[in-house]
């Protein structure tokens, strides 16, 4: 189904101008970070991210994200909300806007409930996200307990190509963006170490 919203003008008919694969809301301690995948875009101007509380009749527009014009291959897209409070749950919907100011909402709907985070029971390296990127990609990592932490990035044949984490870190769930512009496309490991644990990860970089 689509429609309008705001001033548009008009109802879009045939195929949604956006294909939307995925849209997730992922709580943090006072944020939310928002993940929208596209499949392909048409003359896509923008996004706007919409948001409520749980209970509330309407939307309130909260951000406009620059879209990729037309386009048929998949896009990642990141928006962290922090214009939130711990406790309350919070709903969100997507819009896409072409260059013709042409509005179509999303039907999807995710919500979540901003919290502070509890100590994770282990320690664990999550893939990279997104993977594959270019040139950034976020690593999130866990810490059950304070101490000595190497994050580190090889290529594949073993040669360092860049240290994100070397140091005491806290106990808790931790992320850091790994900028990959100076480097060639092709596959890399990211290594954590921290005790006696040690877990590699696979990403790759697609230029």
């Amino acid at each position: 189904m689509n429609w309008q919203v705001g001033d548009s003008s008009g109802t879009i008919e045939g195929p949604l101008p956006v294909e939307l694969a995925t849209f997730e809301a992922i709580a943090g301690d006072g944020q939310v970070t928002l993940h929208w995948r596209t499949e392909s875009e048409l003359d896509n101007s923008h996004f706007v991210l919409c948001k409520r509380k749980t209970g509330e009749e309407e939307f309130n527009r909260l951000v406009q994200i620059p879209g990729h014009g037309t386009t048929t291959e998949p896009h990642d897209y990141e928006f962290v909300d922090r214009w939130v409070r711990n406790g309350v749950t919070y709903e969100y919907q997507i819009s896409d806007v072409d260059i013709a100011a042409r509005e179509t909402i999303h039907e999807q709907i995710v919500s979540t409930t901003p919290g502070a985070a509890p100590v994770p029971m282990e320690f664990a390296l999550h893939t990279p996200y997104p993977n594959p990127f270019n040139p950034t990609t976020m690593i999130r990592y866990d810490v059950k307990e304070a101490g000595l932490v190497s994050l580190k990035v090889f290529d594949l044949l073993g040669r360092e190509v860049a240290t994100l984490v070397y140091g005491t870190v806290p106990a808790g769930s931790h992320s850091i963006e790994w900028d990959a512009g100076d480097l060639p496309s092709g596959v890399y490991l990211c290594r954590m170490e921290a005790q006696d644990f040690i877990q590699t990860r696979k990403v790759v970089l697609l230029k």
